[in-house]
């Protein structure tokens, strides 16, 4: 079943590469048909040169010489041509195979596979045996034509004296032992994978700006370094200590095939003494038998690369089926306006690996043209519910309703199309501004007037007119563009999440954390008016300032994974339940600080 998988998954490698280049595909396979005869014929006219050469035939030994020369040409200038082709073919299918590897990743509708560590251990083993992956058909046909020419060395010393054939037998050491020393390695790389995957986390935070400042400024460099190298030690010495038993195994092998080669060496040399074998025959045996050990490691390598390449071919298949699973159409998403809105009900949901549910029993209902604030201490489970409800994540039990339809039955995309967001933990595009908030509606794509009416209602608008070439301004310093301050990036992301007006549901997920209070207070403001001039859309703010949610239609409060209450800001202060605790708490705050928000009058 598992060969079977791994050949229907070398079909598509196949077909890459005859599209990549056919006449190279066609080139290569002619070569490695000539390959498979080449050593035995190379053999062979080393006998007919000394035979020839006895009994002194001219057209013999001529013959001898250019069967010779041929098969000689082909081990070496061929083999060489064939290998530079291959690499090239190789190098250009693993391209495609990453990219193929990428927008699986990319495309699969959930992001489950992007936060449990054992799918990233996997994804990151395929990553890194892509190339092996690549060269996989290449592989298999050199070791197919390397087993062909040995059965016809084999032919042609058994010519000789069958008792010869039992070189074939001292042959299958190295080969057992190589597929026990690859197992070997191959299980070490996949137990080290989360040490490899650490120590490029953590060297790569040096190379990030944003996070290289705080590392500086705390002067944990050296620390996070002996972390990272601590890492990158368990990893290598596991590995290590995998490829050192894998050559003691080989070695051992060879050893015993090397015992079987002076066995018939000593045979064949006591036939020519007795007269039972010709000088020919002995230039042969010597001949075969030395291209046969060379034949025998080449392959045991391309045994070895094709194990590395079977298990990039385990995970690629893997992910391939995880893909397809998670992949399938459903019905269209209901229109822009909504009208019985989104409906939660018993829903529970558990990362994986995690002890506790982050969502418990949750009984909520979304009404359209309703602005929602989701509030609650962190880790209360607000960013999950939010994910739940853009379809990153599926609950483990209950519903999620659109309109009366199960969102998992919706086609993902379409619902997509259907909701904006803007998460807390945003993405800075180093490109230029107007493509940066365009990121946010790439089909049909924004006019320059829809960009420029998102940055006014993120209140970007200012600071881009400042900029050297305001929204065609290229942002980033990897690119010598302009860059900004964290306020400022979030502005552009909550612009970029504004640019779809045509949306059912707007995630706006901590969009304002690096803003002041009051910018804060203004945009929530202006999302309540429009939330309430869009009939059928459903807003959910998620924020921890509760002096400015009390403005939202309904406020959701939320404590261990569970809705606890909900209702509006007066009702919510009436109860003196949670909320009413947090808010003041907050408030007296802001009054410590001299800074009574307006809405502090609330609590008299």
């Amino acid at each position: 079943m598992k060969m079977t998988r791994k050949h229907q998954l070398l079909r598509p490698i196949a077909a890459m590469t005859w599209r990549t280049n056919r006449r190279a595909s066609l080139l290569v396979t002619a070569l490695v048909v000539l390959q498979a005869g080449a050593v035995a014929m190379n053999g062979l006219s080393q006998r007919w040169v000394i035979d020839s050469a006895g009994l002194d035939t001219m057209t013999g030994l001529l013959a001898a010489v250019v069967v010779g020369a041929l098969s000689h040409a082909v081990m070496a200038a061929g083999g060489r041509y064939q290998s530079n082709l291959q690499s090239d073919l190789a190098d250009r299918v693993d391209v495609q195979v990453n990219e193929d590897v990428l927008t699986m990743v990319a495309g699969v509708p959930t992001i489950d596979h992007l936060e449990r560590p054992d799918y990233l251990d996997r994804i990151s083993v395929l990553r890194h045996g892509t190339r092996s992956l690549a060269a996989a058909g290449w592989l298999l046909a050199d070791a197919g034509a390397a087993a062909a020419s040995i059965l016809l060395s084999l032919w042609l010393l058994i010519g000789v004296h069958p008792a010869l054939a039992l070189l074939a037998v001292f042959a299958i050491p190295p080969l057992w032992v190589a597929s026990r020393g690859e197992r070997m390695v191959r299980q070490a790389r996949d137990a080290g994978a989360q040490h490899e995957r650490r120590e490029e986390a953590v060297h790569d935070l040096f190379t990030d700006v944003a996070r290289n400042k705080e590392i500086r400024t705390s002067r944990a460099g050296r620390r996070l370094n002996d972390e990272a190298s601590a890492s990158w030690d368990a990893w290598n010495l596991r590995l290590t200590n995998a490829e050192l038993g894998s050559v003691l195994w080989q070695l051992g092998g060879w050893l015993v095939y090397s015992a079987g080669f002076g066995v018939t060496l000593v045979v064949v040399i006591a036939m020519a003494a007795d007269g039972r074998a010709s000088l020919g025959d002995l230039a042969l045996v010597l001949a075969l038998g030395m291209r046969m050990r060379w034949q025998v490691r080449f392959v045991v390598d391309n045994f070895l690369r094709l194990a590395e390449a079977g298990q990039a071919t385990r995970h690629f298949s893997w992910l391939t089926s995880y893909a397809a699973q998670r992949a399938g159409k459903g019905t269209v998403a209901p229109g822009r306006s909504l009208h019985d809105g989104i409906v939660l009900r018993d829903v529970h949901f558990t990362y994986p690996g995690a002890e506790a549910a982050a969502l418990n029993a949750i009984d909520l209902t979304l009404r359209p043209g309703r602005t929602v604030a989701l509030v609650g201490d962190n880790g209360a489970g607000k960013t999950t519910l939010a994910k739940l409800l853009t379809g990153m994540h599926a609950p483990d039990t209950g519903s999620v309703t659109v309109d009366g339809v199960h969102l998992d039955a919706l086609d993902v995309d379409s619902w997509r199309l259907r909701t904006s967001a803007t998460y807390q933990d945003f993405v800075k595009f180093e490109v230029p501004v107007s493509e940066a908030v365009g990121i946010g509606r790439l089909t049909p794509p924004a006019p320059p007037e829809e960009i420029a009416d998102a940055l006014d209602r993120a209140g970007a608008a200012r600071f881009v007119d400042r900029l050297p070439d305001g929204v065609d301004t290229q942002l980033g310093l990897l690119h010598e563009g302009v860059d900004l301050s964290h306020g400022q990036w979030q502005r552009v992301a909550l612009a970029r999440g504004l640019l779809r007006t045509d949306v059912s549901l707007l995630v706006l997920d901590e969009p304002t954390a690096a803003l002041d209070p009051q910018a804060e207070q203004d945009l929530y403001e202006r999302f309540t008016r429009e939330t309430r001039a869009n009939p059928g859309r459903v807003t959910l703010l998620v924020s921890h300032r509760f002096s400015t949610v009390h403005m939202a239609d309904e406020i959701v409060v939320m404590k261990n994974g569970r809705v606890t209450e909900h209702g509006s800001h007066a009702e919510l202060m009436a109860a003196r339940g949670h909320y009413c605790d947090l808010f003041t708490k907050q408030a007296m705050g802001y009054a410590d600080a001299g800074e009574v928000p307006e809405v502090g009058q609330a609590l008299s």
